[in-house]
């Protein structure tokens, strides 16, 4: 398996981005694997923009919870060196039969 993200940055941003570009949810903080988590095993890894192979070192479920409503995004990959905690829009909007509607510095779900 590999899913690919364009970049790597020095500083960790905390919040949820929409990306149509990778092919797993991932996050950089492993307490965001709130529901389940389970050590990852395997040899894949998260290939950046520039070639590099992030490794990958859990598994797991995240819930995210807004005033009104949860979502569960399973699969999550924590990979310590990712720099943005990334939603599968494709994986999310299928699995919770929602859509995303992105406008210039926004977008809803």
């Amino acid at each position: 398996m590999q899913a690919y993200y364009i970049g790597l940055s020095s500083a960790n941003d905390l919040n949820w981005h929409p990306d149509t570009g990778v092919t797993h949810h991932l996050t950089s903080d492993l307490s965001n694997l709130n529901v389940t988590v389970e050590a990852y095993t395997g040899l894949d890894t998260i290939r950046v923009g520039n070639g590099t192979g992030l490794n990958i070192t859990h598994l797991g479920t995240s819930k995210l919870s807004t005033p009104t409503l949860s979502f569960l995004l399973h699969n999550v990959l924590h990979v310590p060196q990712i720099t943005k905690n990334l939603i599968y829009v494709q994986k999310f909007t299928a699995a919770t039969n929602t859509f995303f509607e992105f406008h210039p510095s926004y977008f809803f779900v």
